[in-house]
């Protein structure tokens, strides 16, 4: 190669390393959450008896696409609640026709496999009478080991604490993640 042409060659090099490593360096991630958390019905979650399941009502994934949904629940014990007793939360996902184990995809009591076929996401302990017990926040999709959320997906409740859970108190709230790069 003459002279010239090889400082062509060099130079597009150069240029390439500059120029088409900043092309393909990664943007900056940032998450982004809806103004406030939702909070989702409970009506059947209060006063759920001793050994009963309850299941919020899917949320529908399907328009927003969001990357993850962070869950934070809230409970609070009833009278007569065992010193070792404790809720399960447990996940749940379904395309909208067809959902994990026994769960119709709505709000309310639901008799499931025994033992589950869900997925336990945490326990929380419940340990004295008429306390409000608050679990660990978590994002659905490392919880459920999925890499997205499904189409449609939400949680269940079991009550293991020796009697039902109090008539008001418990909560549901949801925090909607969506990524966006810049």
């Amino acid at each position: 190669m003459e002279g010239s042409n090889v400082r062509k060659l060099l130079a597009l090099v150069v240029a390439y390393c500059i120029f088409g490593l900043a092309l393909a360096w990664p943007a900056t991630t940032t998450n982004n959450y809806r103004a406030t958390a939702q909070a989702q019905t409970v009506t059947h979650l209060n006063s759920l008896a001793n050994n009963a399941t309850w299941c919020m009502a899917a949320i529908d994934n399907t328009t927003n696409h969001d990357m993850d949904m962070d869950y934070h629940v809230t409970v609070k014990s009833g009278t007569g609640t065992s010193a070792a007793g404790y809720v399960l939360v447990l996940g749940y996902g379904g395309t909208g026709t067809t959902y994990d184990d026994t769960v119709a995809g709505t709000e309310g009591a639901v008799t499931l496999t025994s033992p589950s076929n869900l997925h336990v996401i945490e326990q929380i302990n419940l340990v004295a009478d008429n306390t409000v017990y608050n679990g660990a926040t978590f994002a659905i999709s490392p919880a459920m080991n999925w890499t997205s959320p499904a189409a449609k997906s939400g949680i269940c409740i079991t009550n293991l604490t020796g009697t039902a859970l109090n008539a008001s108190g418990s909560a549901v709230l949801v925090d909607f993640k969506n990524f966006q790069s810049q």
